[in-house]
């Protein structure tokens, strides 16, 4: 059984354009399997552009990233995510 990790941030920045493409692009290489909004309880493969985009993440907003025993460490994820973003 797959045991699940979860580590959540606040967005540093708007996840639209080139910062959407980056998240899903990182996630894809980190094994991220999927990305939360929990206050508005919305729910998207990490791997998915589209899904991201439709998340409409805004700077400020709570995300939460979700992986199993296979995905990169997610803090370590978050710091990597934060440094290549155009904020």
């Amino acid at each position: 059984m797959n045991s699940m990790t979860q580590f959540e941030i606040k967005a540093p920045c708007d996840f639209y354009g080139h910062n959407a493409w980056t998240l899903s692009r990182l996630s894809r290489s980190g094994k991220i399997l999927s990305i939360e909004k929990p206050d508005e309880k919305k729910i998207c493969s990490a791997e998915s552009l589209l899904g991201v985009l439709t998340l409409g993440i805004q700077k400020g907003d709570k995300i939460r990233f979700i992986g199993d025993e296979n995905s990169e460490d997610l803090s370590a994820f978050a710091e990597k995510l934060c440094r290549e973003l155009s904020c």
